[in-house]
């Protein structure tokens, strides 16, 4: 038994201090445990606490977005939307100051659109910069956001921006992001901080956000705008071609088109000129604009000036700089003294022939661009054709009056003394109608009328026509019947039914003591009351078998006694103002 003993003890030894180290292990495995998880848990306290500040800059992010985008929806057009869009924006950031700039392709300058809190010394050196200069400029260029801690010291900004300018507003960070919509740089959004406040990253990620809102909202106007634009354009081209089908003189045409375009695209001269090939010559036939030069007056030929060029070669020139372009000699000035300065002349074509010219004018650098030339281009396409059109309608004219010449000197070979009498009283009758400010139409059949006013003396025989002495009260009569006889002559022809009723009442007085409905006043159509007037007038001044001319001057006489009796008043004026214009020197 003693012999065993020692060995049991030892074993419970052993036993018991294993326990121990077991236990000491354990409890050292726990300590570790519990060391790790309050580390743990400060470290995940401490990601909550970030993810959280995060989540909160998420949500102030969104909102600011949500702002924006609720501030664009509520308008298409393109400046509502850059200013309500700065507006949010720098409601948003606490911020007072920023400017939106839009790049402008013709001019190449970055213009400012959108602006808040800017004095105005200030702004007047921003309006327009280069993409080469400045932070915007950095900002364009790169496509990228720039961050600007202290504006003093770095070396891009404007250098016609002085220190203490900047000093003076206290101007102390600068922030800007490019305006990208699908991958092409549009602009730039920029805000400045002052009174010590310095932009940081959070920022530069907030800006960046709202620069892609603020870039689909302009696409979004842009779209609106271009759509609006195209529909405009349509709308003159459509009315256009509806002047081109009602309309047959071509001066009528070429000036009312002319209006219509100036008064849909605001451009500050713009003319349309007719090309005479074969003097090779460009002759303006209408113009609209605030300039003090008629260029009615020009003497443009091919390959003299832009004009020239443009009708030689066939193709659409657009000069940005006149002062660069050796071609341009013209150099005229607007009242207020502002020089032209940018240019273009697109060619009107029928086919392959140049038959005329569009040709517009600004007193600004670079104002034309390629949708310009567009929209010029395809008005020239339809005016060709109203061109052309009217051309052979005036040629049909021209051979109509030739022929009714040619009747009116037939009816006047039945009397020697009133040789020339008809074409002496057209020429009256559309002075007066010139004053007076008649149609085209109201024109072309006074001159009808005028030529054939007496064509009805065909039917009165030579006998009373050419008597010398006084007629009876018979004789009379009959010559009276000269103005029935000429409506009956004509109105059956539909190209003459306006002029023969005009013929039937140029004897009526204003008085309504003429023949032969003795109408009065204004119920007597207003080109017979013009044929009364220079009838009379030129009778009174012409030898006559019973009787020798009389002056001008007595005549004139006459024609003022005679206003509100004979004569229509307003007529009688309208033709004394053309004769005192025209004849001065003869009296």
């Amino acid at each position: 038994m003693e012999i065993t003993y020692p060995l049991l003890l030892a074993k419970e030894n052993s036993f018991f201090n294993s326990f121990i180290i077991i236990g000491f292990g354990v409890g050292f495995l726990v300590l570790v445990f519990l060391i790790l998880a309050f580390y743990w848990n400060k470290t995940l306290q401490s990601t909550l606490e970030i993810k959280t500040a995060e989540l909160v800059k998420k949500n102030e992010q969104l909102a600011i977005l949500n702002s924006i985008a609720s501030a664009t929806s509520q308008s298409l057009s393109l400046p509502v939307v850059l200013e309500k869009s700065l507006q949010r924006i720098l409601e948003s950031l606490n911020l007072e100051r920023g400017i939106i700039s839009i790049y402008n392709s013709k001019t190449h300058l970055l213009d400012v659109v959108a602006h808040s809190g800017y004095p105005k010394d200030l702004l007047e050196l921003l309006s327009s910069n280069s993409p080469e200069e400045g932070f915007a400029g950095a900002v364009f260029r790169g496509g990228k956001p720039v961050l600007i801690p202290n504006i003093a010291d770095d070396y891009r900004k404007l250098k016609h921006i002085p220190n203490k300018l900047i000093e003076k507003h206290k101007f102390c960070s600068y922030l800007g992001i490019p305006l990208i919509v699908k991958g092409r740089t549009l602009g730039v959004f920029s805000v400045v901080a002052s009174n010590g406040y310095h932009f940081d990253k959070h920022d530069l990620e907030l800006m960046t956000s709202i620069g892609n809102q603020v870039g689909i909202a302009i696409e979004n106007a842009q779209v609106y705008e271009n759509a609006k634009e195209k529909m405009r354009e349509i709308n003159v081209i459509r009315q256009i071609g509806n002047e081109i089908g009602i309309i047959s003189s071509i001066d009528e045409l070429l000036q009312k088109t002319i209006t219509i375009v100036k008064d849909a695209f605001g451009y500050e001269v713009c003319t349309i000129s007719l090309v005479d090939q074969e003097n090779k010559k460009i002759i303006c036939k209408a113009v609209e604009g605030n300039c003090d030069y008629s260029i009615h007056d020009l003497d443009l030929s091919f390959g003299k000036g832009i004009s020239g060029w443009a009708v030689e070669k066939g193709e659409p020139i657009l000069v940005g700089d006149v002062s660069q372009d050796e071609r341009y000699f013209i150099g005229f000035t607007f009242p207020d003294q502002r020089k032209i300065q940018s240019v273009l002349s697109v060619p009107i074509k029928f086919g392959q022939e140049v038959i005329g010219l569009f040709h517009v004018e600004s007193t600004k650098l670079n104002a034309f661009g390629q949708d310009d030339i567009f929209i010029l281009t395809t008005l020239a396409q339809d005016l060709a054709v109203g061109i052309k059109n009217a051309q052979s309608a005036e040629e049909i004219k021209e051979n109509f009056l030739s022929t009714l010449s040619t009747l009116a000197t037939l009816i006047e070979l039945k009397d020697p003394y009133t040789a020339g009498h008809s074409e002496k009283v057209k020429e009256y009758a559309l002075g007066i109608a010139k004053k007076l400010k008649l149609t085209a139409q109201e024109k072309e059949d006074l001159e009808i009328a005028s030529s054939l006013h007496d064509i009805g003396k065909i039917g009165i025989e030579n006998v009373i026509l050419n008597k010398p002495s006084e007629l009876t009260e018979a004789e009379y009569e009959v010559i009276k019947t000269h103005a029935l006889l000429g409506e009956n002559a004509i109105k059956y022809i539909k190209k003459l039914k306006k002029a023969s009723k005009i013929v039937r009442h140029h004897h009526e007085h204003y008085n309504g003591r003429g023949y032969p409905d003795r109408l009065i006043g204004e119920k007597i159509p207003l080109c017979s009351r013009i044929i009364g007037v220079a009838d009379a007038f030129d009778a009174m001044t012409s030898n006559r078998v019973y009787r020798c001319a009389m002056s001008y001057k007595k005549a004139l006489t006459i024609l003022q006694k005679e206003k509100g009796k004979q004569f229509c008043p307003h007529c009688v004026d309208a033709f004394l103002e053309y004769w005192y214009e025209e004849n001065k020197k003869e009296l």
